[in-house]
């Protein structure tokens, strides 16, 4: 699709950080950055990179700050100190926008067995897990009632500009989730019991299906109701998501909805895979900016590790592999975001991998942003169609 500049011009510092915040980094912390990090090389890093933003860890399944909700777990390296702080001061002091990240859909055996209503229950009525965790129910309070305290608490303590999270949609669609909350609430505004089964042929299913999406969106307008109210109208809470046409449904992840509501969408999609090659991540740019407008700004996180089907978060990815997916996406929209899984790497190559990408992309942002499509052709994509007609198949 070929665009036109409508005005080259350069990010006006007066705008609102999401719109004026084209290059982001993130360094995904594991339990003992803590004790890892360097922040002096951390800093000289973002000055390599050129980022405007940085993503750090904050809450949810593991706390990076010293929580007063003793029921959310802390990073096992943490000790006394305050590594969300000690980002925050330093990107504050850099110039950087920041976003606090959470990770919202599981929990510890000590949170279940205090709140285990508020967790996934499966048709034999045990409550489900995923690497040693209980996955919450997005219904539950754990989601309406517990995790906007914990939102109010960072931006209390730290002010961040917003939030992001990459596990805010749930569970997935695999799984019908019977506790007491979604039963009452399916019954309430459906008037329907819950499907017996996973079956397309059962009206109440495809109801199911329906709703599932619709109490997504609902904790999506909550958490931002709370982000405005304690943060300000700029503090935005922004569920990760990407733009794969065969994934996201699976999710309950409406992105027509989400496109209509989001300032800045935050793209999760970080290579390509077995179904794609570099070029989806051009199409991702096409249909996320047709959603939620040409103007808006759509960093992507693109990973700088192996993954695939033998994913090795630890070992770099080949430099050609992350730099074509990267010049593809900022070839449909997309802005770069580097993708980092600890602070403190063995395998140090992966950190060659971006540089000289989003330096090319601070030099030429003048003529990246402000544009136009000018194609006569466009391809309608319909996401029930996918979920209702695709199915398992899409």
């Amino acid at each position: 699709m070929t665009m036109e500049n409508n005005k080259q011009t350069m990010p006006d510092a007066k705008k609102p950080w999401y719109e004026r915040t084209l290059r982001w980094g993130q360094t995904n912390l594991t339990e003992m950055d803590p004790l890892n990090w360097d922040k002096e090389w951390w800093k000289e890093y973002w000055e390599q990179t050129s980022v405007q933003g940085v993503i750090v860890n904050a809450g949810g399944i593991v706390a990076y700050y010293p929580s007063s909700f003793a029921l959310q777990y802390r990073a096992q390296g943490l000790g006394d100190r305050d590594l969300l702080g000690e980002f925050v001061a330093e990107a504050r002091q850099a110039g950087l926008a920041v976003l606090a990240r959470m990770d919202i859909n599981r929990a510890t055996q000590d949170f279940y067995d205090a709140h285990p209503d508020w967790f996934v229950v499966n048709d034999k009525g045990e409550p489900v897990q995923s690497n040693g965790r209980y996955i919450s129910c997005v219904n539950s309070g754990y989601y309406k009632d517990y995790i906007p305290e914990v939102l109010k608490e960072i931006i209390a303590n730290y002010r961040p500009d917003g939030f992001t999270d990459n596990s805010w949609t749930g569970a997935s669609r695999k799984i019908i989730c019977r506790c007491g909350s979604c039963k009452t609430k399916f019954k309430a505004e459906t008037g329907l019991d819950l499907p017996s089964a996973s079956d397309y042929n059962d009206p109440a299913y495809r109801q199911w299906i329906r709703w599932s999406y619709n109490c997504r969106i609902e904790n999506w307008d909550l958490f931002n109701r709370i982000t405005h109210e304690f943060g300000g109208t700029d503090c935005l809470w922004l569920g990760m998501f990407n733009a794969d046409p065969f994934n996201p449904h699976t999710a309950f992840c409406d992105l027509k909805e989400v496109g209509k509501r989001s300032k800045i969408i935050m793209c999760d999609h970080q290579s390509r895979d077995g179904n794609t090659g570099f070029e989806q991540n051009g199409l991702n740019g096409h249909l996320l900016h047709n959603l939620a407008g040409w103007d808006t700004v759509i960093p992507e996180s693109m990973s700088n590790y192996v993954r695939g089907v033998r994913t090795f978060r630890q070992g770099s990815n080949p430099p050609a592999e992350s730099r074509l997916w990267m010049i593809d996406g900022i070839a449909g929209g997309i802005s770069p975001w580097y993708h980092h899984v600890g602070a403190l790497q063995e395998d140090r190559r992966q950190f060659e991998n971006a540089p000289p990408v989003m330096q090319w992309h601070k030099d030429n942002e003048s003529y990246l942003y402000n544009r136009r499509p000018c194609a006569n052709i466009g391809l309608v994509w319909s996401q029930e169609n996918t979920e209702f007609y695709g199915r398992d198949q899409v």
